[in-house]
């Protein structure tokens, strides 16, 4: 790292870059573009539109406000002190009676480690008789049969639940012994009060002794077992540890929020029937956990959430859309589906308790994912993985294939590689360590060209869009860069991608969308918004996902804010256009009222993947995407819910207009 530092190159290169800073900011161009800067933020914050009154978040058992403030916090206190007032003192003295008992304490996760104890010895077991059974079997073809993942995995839940099982948590903390002993096992304990001495397996000899035989033996048997019973035990008993931890530690929700895309790949190609309801189920039982936190735990007051009042509108005008179009329930619940649940992320991100180093728990897990994504949609470039035909059109023959990675769309692949770019380049621009520097560098060349192989003109669109709002917002001291970098972009970019841009604006793309492609569909839309202007033809019947599976059409209007248009009608979109602005504007009170400089440069980042990713719905509707919309609205409420805490009605803390 030391030779890195004093290399020629790297002086030369930073001397070369102060120099362009310099001039930038001494040039007549630039010294404009700060007035301007100057003075148009002075003009917004005073307006009513884009001033950040409104967006302060407000604890719930604040006194005063205004009449929806009082609405909302009226029911939460009266349910909030009857439940403390019986529920919770009823729960504190369960809790106290079952600490004696063999399911009190750590006495549940000991059974999940017993259950995954014995399925990881059962399982292993049963490799193990037919390796020696049957001869012809050699040790390479066991592995290859069941995959090396798998023998990894059942190793996994072996030691995990062993350890669970003996509990060896490390000595206690300040915790409940059972979040210190899960935080130890997970290796997030790392604030531990002085130790206290191990209390044991609480309860009656017996009653352990059976308990823990009969768990094994259950684990065993599914384990030798194999096929359905197994997943169904094994997965049981792990659900059973992360719900019971969940509601102790509601924290680590973020970690499975962030890690979704992954977690839907893996639900929708395992869980069968249950694939289509499993998010569902993640959504309520995080919900759940966050209720047992306010109400019961008494760990979270609920506070005001910005985009609430815009939501309710949205959806009642979504409501009179289905109505007043007779829409049948298929499509209707499925057009609301799609349209709504996406956001119950930005409330999970806002509400759910945290600090600064669960916050970084979550984006270090999210990069995590959106780099897995990268690398596997380069691969596919890499290898010309197969791809529908009309991904590009025939006179396209620059490049083999698009990226799409396990979304199975480039244009979704690309706006959800966006999020990932834009926070890992602003927390690249705001770190000083060289050695983070260099590794958030690479991640961010990384996640960019996972961009550019989907060949996604609106995600490059947005890209470009995106920089530049995070750079207004935080980086002006990198406008001088973005300047001469723009210029020599032309040179330095690949043939392919000026190909594929310039073809977008060639007669024969233009002629052939006004005949069968999303030029014809944009005209479609306004004549319908013309024709059906308060409430549409009906949510769900045009342009989008739902119409092409309930049989309305064939084609995609590729145009978010034109289909919500002509599906909803204008109230519908003037609604969520509002919404749009107040998670927007919350994104920049984040970033102005955050003392913590990492949280400032997350909160910037993901203003410029907010921008990015609303400028890419303008050629294709990428929020129907169920992984783009929950990674967006879950970002977005993460970095506009700060460090949890109900924002101050003070100015905003004074920078050098950069972090």
């Amino acid at each position: 790292m030391e030779l890195y530092r004093e290399s020629l190159s790297l002086r030369w290169a930073g001397r070369a870059y102060g120099s362009l800073v310099r001039s930038w900011a001494n040039s007549f161009f630039g010294r404009s573009l700060t007035w301007l800067w100057l003075h148009l933020q002075a003009a917004l914050a005073g307006s009513v539109i884009f001033n950040l009154d409104s967006v302060r978040s407000r604890s719930l058992h604040e006194p005063g406000g205004p009449l929806t403030f009082w609405v909302i916090a009226a029911p939460y206190r009266l349910l909030y002190r009857g439940s403390r007032g019986t529920l919770g003192r009823a729960v504190d003295q369960i809790s106290l009676d079952s600490g004696r008992s063999v399911l009190g304490a750590a006495g549940w996760l000991r059974i999940v480690g017993f259950l995954l104890g014995g399925a990881g010895l059962g399982g292993l077991g049963r490799l193990l008789f037919i390796w020696i059974t049957d001869a012809r079997v050699e040790l390479t073809e066991l592995g290859a049969a069941l995959g090396w993942a798998g023998l990894l995995f059942l190793g996994l839940v072996l030691v995990w639940g062993g350890a669970a099982a003996l509990g060896l948590s490390g000595g206690a903390s300040s915790h409940p012994r059972s979040v210190s002993l899960a935080l130890s096992i997970l290796g997030l304990d790392r604030g531990a009060a002085t130790p206290a001495p191990s209390q044991g397996w609480q309860g009656h000899p017996l009653a352990k002794t059976l308990t823990a035989g009969l768990s094994l033996l259950i684990g065993g048997l599914a384990g030798a077992a194999g096929g359905l019973s197994s997943v169904v035990i094994i997965g049981g008993a792990l659900a059973l540890g992360v719900a019971a931890f969940a509601l102790f530690r509601p924290e680590a929700i973020l970690l499975i929020l962030a890690a979704f895309p992954w977690l839907d790949f893996a639900a929708r190609n395992a869980l069968g029937a249950l694939a289509p309801m499993w998010d569902e189920l993640l959504l309520l039982g995080a919900l759940s956990a966050l209720l047992f936190s306010v109400f019961l735990a008494g760990r979270v007051q609920l506070r005001t959430v910005p985009i609430t009042v815009p939501l309710l509108v949205a959806f009642v005008a979504a409501l009179g859309s289905v109505a007043m179009n007779e829409v049948p329930p298929g499509p209707a619940l499925f057009g609301l589906r799609i349209t709504f649940q996406p956001l119950l992320f930005f409330y999970l991100g806002y509400l759910l308790p945290r600090d600064r180093r669960w916050v970084k728990l979550a984006v270090g897990v999210f990069l995590a994912a959106a780099l897995a994504m990268a690398l596997h949609g380069l691969f596919q470039f890499a290898t010309d993985a197969p791809m529908p035909q009309s991904w590009v059109d025939r006179q396209e023959q620059s490049f083999g294939t698009r990226a799409y990675s396990i979304i199975e769309n480039p244009n979704g692949l690309a706006a959800f590689l966006l999020l990932g770019t834009l926070v890992s380049a602003s927390l690249t621009l705001a770190t000083r360590r060289p050695r983070h520097f260099l590794l958030l560098g690479l991640l961010t060349l990384t996640l960019t060209a996972g961009v550019g192989v989907t060949f996604s003109r609106g995600s490059w669109l947005g890209l470009i869009a995106g920089v530049v709002a995070m750079a207004v917002l935080a980086y002006r001291r990198f406008f001088g860069a973005l300047v001469a970098g723009a210029l020599v972009a032309p040179v330095f970019l690949p043939a392919a991608v000026i190909d594929r841009l310039t073809f977008a604006f060639s007669s024969a793309y233009i002629n052939k969308s006004l005949v069968a492609g999303r030029l014809l569909m944009w005209n479609v839309s306004l004549g319908h918004i013309v024709q059906n202007p308060w409430f549409g033809v009906g949510l769900g019947t045009f342009g989008g996902t739902s119409a092409v599976l309930w049989g309305y059409g064939r084609l995609w209007v590729d145009n978010f804010y034109l289909q919500l248009g002509a599906e909803g009608g204008l109230i519908l979109l003037v609604a969520f256009l509002w919404l749009l602005l107040r998670a927007a504007k919350s994104l920049v009170a984040a970033y102005l009222y955050e003392p913590d400089p990492w949280m400032r440069a997350f909160a910037a980042g993901v203003f410029g993947a907010f921008v990015a990713v609303a400028v890419a719905n303008v050629t294709a509707g990428v929020w129907e995407t169920l992984v783009v919309g929950a990674g967006f609205w879950f970002l977005t409420g993460l970095a506009a819910g700060g460090s949890g805490e109900p924002r101050a009605a003070a100015g905003p803390i004074e920078r050098e207009g950069h972090v």
